[in-house]
């Protein structure tokens, strides 16, 4: 009589434990998603860019002193950069990386204000939707580095 009871109690503590693991299995913690580079929607988001805005008093100048080009000569006539002149490259080439990097030239740019000077570009960026704005500036030949990874994201003041 004893081993009839025995198997019971075995058959019902198994059947229970199958309870618990189904039950845990239907409303137990989700696994958690794969780290990805983007978890915590950290990337990079690109606000402004201008190339060559320090160049506008030398664009000043040269347009003071810039003469109708003769009949048949041609002579392009300088141009102040404007504000933003570059965020859609700038943009295209960075938005929803955690890093990029970039040479800082006309050629890659698509711009050049005023071929003879020396142009420096400023960028505005942020790593977060909610993050302040960062702000890179390098000269013209250098590279662009922004970073948005955790361990180096920017920390100095912009």
């Amino acid at each position: 009589m004893q081993s009839r009871h025995l198997k019971f109690h075995a058959l019902a503590i198994a059947a229970i434990c199958l309870v618990i693991v189904v039950l845990y299995l239907l409303i137990g913690p989700k696994p958690q998603p794969p780290v990805t580079e983007t978890i915590g929607h950290r990337f990079i988001t690109i606000d402004n860019a201008t190339w060559g805005r320090n160049c506008d008093p030398f664009v000043e100048q040269a347009l003071q002193e810039w003469r109708i080009p003769a009949q048949g000569e041609a002579s392009p006539r300088p141009r102040k950069a404007e504000h933003n002149n570059v965020r859609d490259v700038i943009a295209a080439a960075c938005n929803g990386k955690l890093t990029c990097n970039l040479p800082a030239t006309s050629e890659t740019l698509k711009v050049d204000p005023l071929p003879t000077c020396f142009k420096r570009l400023t960028v505005g960026y942020r790593c977060y939707d909610f993050d302040r704005l960062w702000t890179a500036e390098v000269g013209q030949g250098d590279w662009l580095e922004l970073n948005c990874r955790e361990e180096t994201a920017p920390t100095q003041m912009p």
